[in-house]
């Protein structure tokens, strides 16, 4: 008997080492929000990227957060070309990233995007037509993949407006013909907020994901709250929560529904002297997309590199990243820092990564990897 009970005891000595040791847990609330909790250390400290460099691009192109909205202004077909905005026109690459043509340009004829590059504010491929968004002018342009002009429709969603608010900034998202996530923010003199909902073709609201308000207040803590970090991939729409204090993400379906949410211990990181007397401190999650395995991949304010010169400058390199599994789950942080490059930002587009970078002269370009 007395063998047995020590083998019990030994047994239960090693199941709670085991579950001591694991750093997260996982359950679901009564309403079935699937919820993972990570102690901040990684869950798997040798996991390593393998990833593939495959050509370059010589110029910006973005296709994750942007001032707030989700900006993409790029696009892959199913033969791997790639189309994408820059200066004012819209480029088409083969899948070896050789220039195949451009086409569109500057101005306000059939098939032209404006007087600015910034006019775009989408570029997305739905059922084999190239989808260009034009927010100032209220309409898409449709192309198809040779880059021939089809037509404009006008999409009234654009005239949104907010009671009594100015409107600073919008982003479209497509999720369907019929259906798309939109961002847009906001302020007046009093106050300032944001709004993340799913909407129909015509604006009206079909559900609301976020909606944030707040008196205008300290100028470091107002671009905070505008600056709302998500991400749509998967059918799933991932929403970082804006705050300061504390790490969680939370994960939508299709209809606006909440899913999941996956949090991590975090401490709050304070804002260098200079700044605080505009702000409490950094937005713990600073970008978060996701990747063709659906990992989620975060870059948070633990992990910026600051460097205090003269006091008034922050130096920063956005190179280490924060990876989470599909449900999760904390694997590890990956480092992509070079010696060549500085790291701009990371985005996924299908089953490639695009690293926006620049040298040391300054010079911009985005390299594409397999992984």
């Amino acid at each position: 008997m007395s063998k047995f009970i020590l083998l019990q005891l030994f047994l239960f000595l090693i199941m709670s080492c085991q579950i001591e040791k694991a750093g997260y847990e996982i359950f679901e609330t009564p309403d079935g929000v699937r919820v993972t909790k990570n102690k901040n250390y990684p869950n798997s400290p040798d996991f390593v990227l393998n990833k593939k460099f495959l050509f370059s691009i010589d110029q910006i192109i973005t296709g994750g957060q942007a001032e707030g909205s989700l900006s993409r202004n790029v696009a892959v077909d199913d033969s791997n070309n790639i189309f994408y905005t820059y200066g004012g026109k819209l480029y088409k690459l083969n899948d070896k990233g050789s220039l195949v043509k451009t086409f569109g340009g500057k101005g306000f004829g059939p098939g032209e995007l404006g007087s600015e590059s910034i006019d775009v504010n989408g570029v997305f491929i739905i059922n084999d037509t190239l989808s260009v968004f034009l927010e100032k002018q209220h309409k898409v342009n449709l192309y198809d993949l040779d880059g021939n002009f089809i037509e404009s429709k006008r999409l009234d969603f654009f005239n949104f407006t907010e009671k009594n608010f100015l409107q600073f900034q919008q982003g479209i998202t497509p999720i369907s013909e019929q259906k798309y996530i939109r961002f847009v923010s906001f302020r007046n003199d009093k106050q300032i907020g944001t709004s993340l909902s799913i909407v129909d073709n015509n604006g009206y609201k079909l559900n609301i994901i976020s909606n944030l308000a707040a008196k205008n207040g300290k100028m470091f803590d107002d671009v905070n709250l505008m600056m709302l970090k998500y991400t749509f991939a998967h059918n799933k729409i991932y929403v970082a929560k804006n705050s300061t204090e504390f790490f969680e993400i939370e994960v939508f379906d299709l209809s606006g529904n909440l899913a999941a949410k996956v949090k991590k211990n975090y401490k709050r990181v304070p804002l260098p002297l200079f700044l605080r007397p505009e702000g409490d401190g950094l937005l713990s999650i600073q970008s978060i997309e996701v990747d063709k395995y659906e990992r989620i991949w975060i870059y948070s304010a633990e992990d910026i590199n600051m460097d205090f010169m003269g006091n008034d400058k922050i130096v920063e390199n956005g190179a280490l990243y924060q990876l989470f599994s599909p449900d999760g789950v904390y694997i590890n942080k990956i480092d992509l820092n070079t010696d060549e490059y500085k790291i701009i930002k990371i985005f996924f587009i299908k089953d490639k990564m695009y690293v926006v970078v620049s040298d040391a002269d300054e010079e911009a370009k985005t390299l594409v990897f397999d992984y």
